[in-house]
């Protein structure tokens, strides 16, 4: 039987704090890229939010080719894995974990302080490691929902009835990435990335940005992906 994750040793791993820089991978660091999964989404007259599967194939392949672009040019090596196919067993675990502590870790870079914590996911995911022969994991993902202003007029009434509807996508890789469910409002778009240490579990790096770029074009995911990885180790 799979072990659980109790809430003591939950709070032992997201509130340790330790070294407030962390190193860069070296040049010879293998990445295992976890992602990037895309929900986008249409909010309907009646306020709900409908997932496109076109919309979010397009988006993630845009996405995709610009992050291999940009891995390329570090010429460190790296493979791609879907988030959808790690949600059993161990590993769907350590996903799981990750997006709650993902979600502490973004709270804590939100708040300023004079020390910053080391957000951990703990040593199991050696695991990951050695089944895939990376150093490191860096998981990614994004959502969005498009609508115009009638529309989300409408949708002001309608929150409980959009996220019961957005809750229809691929929820298990969403949560997995920290993205618990399409945004109820607005029509930018989000996307998260962390980089977790295979070895030891710290996310040494994360950032989430919102914005107005449309990861439909190859234009807009370049320029989105360009932000989301601003003064990333990679």
């Amino acid at each position: 039987m799979l072990r659980q994750v109790s809430l003591a040793g939950l709070t032992m791993l997201i509130a340790a704090t330790l070294d407030a820089h962390a190193d860069a991978p070296s040049n010879h660091a293998g990445i295992l890229v976890v992602g990037p999964e895309m929900q986008l989404a249409t909010r309907s007259a009646a306020g709900d939010a409908l997932t496109r599967p076109d919309w979010s194939r397009t988006a993630q392949q845009n996405v995709r080719h610009c992050l291999e672009d940009r891995l390329r040019g570090s010429n460190r090596p790296f493979q791609f894995v879907d988030p959808r196919a790690l949600m059993q067993g161990r590993s769907g675990q350590l996903l799981r974990l990750h997006a709650i502590v993902a979600d502490a870790a973004l709270d804590a870079t939100r708040q300023r302080g004079a020390g910053r914590p080391r957000w951990s996911i703990g040593p199991g995911v050696q695991e990951l490691a050695d089944a895939y022969h990376a150093d490191y994991a860096l998981i990614l993902g994004g959502d969005g929902i498009y609508a115009s202003a009638p529309s989300e007029a409408i949708a002001f009434a309608s929150n409980l009835r959009t996220a019961a509807s957005a809750a229809t996508g691929n929820a298990g890789a969403a949560a997995a990435l920290g993205l618990h469910a399409l945004r109820l409002g607005g029509n930018g778009r989000r996307m998260l990335a962390s980089l977790v240490d295979l070895h030891s579990g710290d996310i040494v790096w994360i950032r989430q940005v919102n914005g107005s770029d449309d990861p439909r074009t190859p234009e807009g995911a370049r320029s989105l992906v360009r932000d989301l990885l601003r003064n990333s180790p990679l």
